[in-house]
């Protein structure tokens, strides 16, 4: 378990750059809880993250390195937060975050016609165009290519996602803290 702060170096909804935030890469992993919610003190990878998009963390020798990117692999069980909607533009890569990791969120969908309904378990999108984004649990197949290793969250209001790229507010569980 990572140690657990209420005492952030940076706010949520901000980030430092790769250059800034070089003093802080040592807490790379640590918790903090504002309010009901909690975050986990990230970097991002190699690319820019899209906000409201779930991400996953990088391993070395087998123990989670917190540098986080948009999910590549099929069935990655390493799903780390969601980029928090405090955000109002994409974090640009190498910079340090705020990660959510538990609440309520929003979230980036898939998919194009299922209806969302309060209390839909969401499953992240891996190894396809969507990848970091949610969808609907009971749409996957066993066969599915983008099957990922399990809910991340839960829709707590009704919608219809239109289009791909449509956000719905879930509560997220089981993230760690």
């Amino acid at each position: 378990m990572s140690a657990v702060s209420n005492v952030s170096p940076i706010n949520v909804g901000t980030y430092l750059t790769s250059a800034q935030g070089s003093f802080i890469s040592s807490l790379l992993g640590t918790v903090y809880k504002f309010g009901t919610e909690w975050f986990r003190l990230v970097q991002a990878g190699a690319t820019d993250l899209p906000i409201n998009t779930v991400v996953v963390t990088g391993r070395t020798a087998g123990i989670p390195n917190w540098v986080v990117t948009a999910p590549l692999l099929a069935a990655n069980p390493d799903v780390a937060g969601v980029v928090p909607e405090e955000f109002t533009a994409a974090i640009p890569a190498s910079s340090y975050f705020l990660l959510q990791i538990s609440g309520s969120a929003l979230v980036v969908t898939s998919d194009t016609t299922v209806i969302h309904t309060s209390g839909t378990e969401f499953r992240l999108v891996t190894s396809s165009a969507n990848s970091g984004q949610a969808k609907a649990a009971a749409t996957y197949t066993t066969a599915s290519t983008t099957d990922d290793a399990g809910v991340f969250g839960i829709a707590t209001n009704s919608a219809v996602a239109t289009a791909t790229g449509t956000t719905i507010r879930c509560f997220i569980t089981g993230l760690g803290y």
